[in-house]
């Protein structure tokens, strides 16, 4: 008798609770009908991370999670529970941690190093070169104040044996041949940067290795590897290459030949190049190896993408996988619990406040991170589109960058995919609708560019002069750029409901009616039964019964119009004392209010840490708003003015009035919690 999958349930793993804490959980999880622990990453990942996505290698279990004998220990006892285990990886990206050998070995090596393309690093010389360096965006400041603060060093690195250059926390080995004998043994009086020469030594120093580390404010204007998103902590991996395919599974798929894991969680899929090709890779290396596992283990693997669908989108075909990890069900669920009849009031609220409609704050949002995030991105995929065409036909690069840019705004998935040499239907159609949506934008004596560049982004392309091709660079843009202008940057500008606004979903759309919500649970009945569902995720922006509380505020019963206008002008006179917050914005205040009526205690004795988590949480989101204060340019005035704000609120009778209100609408938020629980026993998947 095989392991079926019925439920799973998900835990993250790091330091603080291990694969061997886990174990005391597996009875209970039995009971409650669990066939599955979905595990978060257990590869090893840079020392103290929290979540595991910063994978340092794919060769053995993470140490501080308990190790393979952790694992081990946590397999047996599910066994004896007649249950199993799935496991997420990361096959987009390693971290940028010194801890990653096969990285330093690339900083250390350049184009030399046996890993040099296992990642993705565009190998070319650049204008601003003049040879072929990596560009290290790691600095607080330019590399001359850098020089002159004395906080670049040279050091011997015990473990490795060796010199390196160090700065703050980050470690960057020497190029071999950047050394001579005599340097190596007067080592550090020759590079000491407290003195002229050492200074100059230092810089000498530098300026021979295979890296150029530059001020962290020009990584989008200049960077030449792939980030995760516009993390520079995270370097993407080029997957579509088969012995880095190969190389970085060996150790999962032994994993799973013995039986140790029963499928797979593979994150942030669209970051791959060829996702199709890898999910075929995929299936065929576990199918190979399923007659070798034991013998009550050999039913097919489960495999789950982590995939954002926008709305009427679908997986493609060609994927043979068991589904999504439900990002897609979250959203069908929250439409379905929002009630319709409260749109229209909550638009007219929001119209006073802040930016409306969404599409206009979103295309906003993109055209930020086009100039800043993924400026380069964008400016060299514009240069290798003009290069398709002749000179004759007198196509500029600017030109072509002012089609590009309309047509990247209105672009309404993450990204395209192909089907063999050309975009299977589905892409091709959302290709179209973002170049009916440039036609209305563009000048006429630009049309026929925007048609010359559909065809092209329509068709498969050689990769050219940098090693990659105008197709591939528009796929590992138009991802990015859609998600961090979303999730990172418009969810937290558009306030009408707070509920709406969480990944996977599209705070445009307010809700859905019955009948749409069991079209999606027919469809996905009939094309991935074994989807996975959720309504909470480790991505999300706030926990399901925050969300399904502040669901209540859709319902006109909760009179949310009338209540938060009430608490516009009660707490109006906070504006005018003092410093205590003169400069915070209605549009503020309003994510404010929802906030509060989110995180909110069902018991008003556990407030206490409350503050200290607003504190956090607030400046965070206001950052990713960016628009009086951000990451890049922090007003720190602003912000503490906020924090005033809110710190006054919980100290009037404004606590005994939000107190009122969330226990008036709590029997409604817990019956939206039930129906969550409910919908996600019920339904296909």
């Amino acid at each position: 008798m095989t392991l079926s999958l019925r439920a799973t349930y998900r835990i993250q793993f790091h330091k603080d609770y291990t694969l061997y804490d886990a174990i005391l959980l597996v009875p209970y999880l039995k009971k409650l009908g669990i066939s599955h622990i979905y595990a978060s990453p257990l590869l090893a990942s840079a020392s103290g991370s929290l979540h595991g996505y910063d994978t340092i290698s794919w060769d053995f279990i993470d140490p501080e999670r308990g190790g393979e004998e952790g694992l081990l220990a946590l397999v047996e006892t599910l066994r004896a529970h007649d249950m199993g285990l799935i496991l997420d990886i990361v096959p987009n990206h390693m971290t940028t941690n010194p801890q990653n050998a096969w990285w330093q070995d690339v900083l250390q090596h350049g184009r030399g190093s046996q890993y040099a393309y296992y990642f993705d690093i565009d190998w070319s010389v650049s204008a601003e070169q003049e040879t072929h360096k990596i560009i290290l965006p790691f600095l607080e400041k330019p590399l001359g104040d850098i020089l002159e603060d004395q906080k670049i060093r040279v050091s011997y690195q015990e473990d490795t044996r060796s010199f390196a250059i160090t700065y703050e926390d980050k470690i960057f080995p020497l190029a071999p041949e950047s050394l001579s004998d005599d340097q190596k043994e007067f080592f550090t009086d020759r590079f000491n940067p407290e003195t002229v020469e050492g200074k100059s030594n230092l810089r000498a120093l530098l300026q021979k290795q295979h890296y150029q580390l530059v001020w962290w404010q020009n990584a989008g204007d200049l960077i030449n590897w792939r980030r995760f998103f516009d993390v520079t902590a995270l370097i993407a991996l080029r997957m579509e290459r088969p012995e880095v395919f190969a190389r970085t599974h060996a150790y999962v798929f032994e994993l799973y030949r013995r039986g140790l894991i029963d499928g797979l969680r593979i994150d942030h899929v669209d970051g791959l190049l060829q996702p199709a090709q890898y999910c075929q890779d995929l299936v065929q290396a576990l199918d190979a190896l399923t007659p070798e596992r034991p013998e009550n283990l050999r039913n097919a693997p489960y495999i789950f993408v982590e995939k954002i669908l926008s709305s009427g989108e679908h997986l493609p075909e060609n994927w043979p996988v068991s589904g999504t990890t439900g990002y897609d069900f979250l959203e069908q669920a929250s439409l379905l619990l929002h009630h319709p009849a409260g749109e229209e009031k909550l638009n007219a609220v929001w119209a006073q406040l802040g930016p409306h409609p969404y599409d206009k704050v979103m295309r906003a949002a993109r055209d930020e991170k086009l100039n800043s995030s993924f400026y380069k991105m964008f400016q060299d995929l514009a240069q290798s589109l003009t290069e398709c065409f002749p000179s004759e036909q007198d196509i500029t690069p600017h030109a072509v960058a002012c089609v590009l840019r309309e047509v990247l705004l209105a672009f309404p998935v993450y990204r395209t995919y192909f089907s063999e040499t050309d975009l299977n239907e589905e892409s091709r159609a959302y290709l179209s609708v973002a170049c009916e949506h440039a036609k209305k934008t563009l000048p006429a004596h630009l049309i026929p560019l925007l048609m010359a560049l559909k065809n092209l982004l329509s068709q498969a392309s050689e990769p050219g002069s940098g090693g990659k091709s105008f197709q591939d660079m528009f796929v590992h843009l138009t991802a990015p750029l859609v998600a961090k202008s979303g999730e990172d940057t418009a969810f937290y500008r558009y306030d009408r409901l707070l509920s709406r606004n969480e990944v996977g979903t599209d705070p445009a759309i307010f809700s859905k009616g019955i009948e749409a919500f069991h079209q999606t649970n027919l469809s996905r009945l009939a094309s991935h039964p074994q989807a996975m569902l959720c309504t909470a995720t480790h991505d999300h922006k706030r926990g399901e019964d925050g969300r399904a509380r502040l669901t209540v505020l859709s319902e006109p019963e909760a009179n949310w119009a009338e209540v938060v206008a009430l608490w516009f002008e009660k707490n109006k006179a906070l504006h005018t004392q003092g410093s205590a917050a003169s400069s915070v914005s209605r549009a503020d205040e309003f994510f404010f209010y929802q906030t509060l009526i989110s995180a909110w205690p069902v018991d008003t004795g556990e407030l206490s840490g409350l503050p200290k988590r607003l504190e956090t949480y607030l400046t965070k989101a206001l950052r990713e708003r960016g628009l009086k204060t951000s990451w890049a340019d922090p007003d720190t005035g602003y912000e503490e003015n906020c924090q005033q704000f809110v710190g006054q609120l919980l100290k009037t009778s404004f606590v005994k009035d939000l107190t009122a209100f969330v226990d008036r609408i709590s029997p409604a938020a817990a019956l939206n919690s039930l129906t969550q629980v409910i919908l996600r026993f019920t339904v296909p998947g």
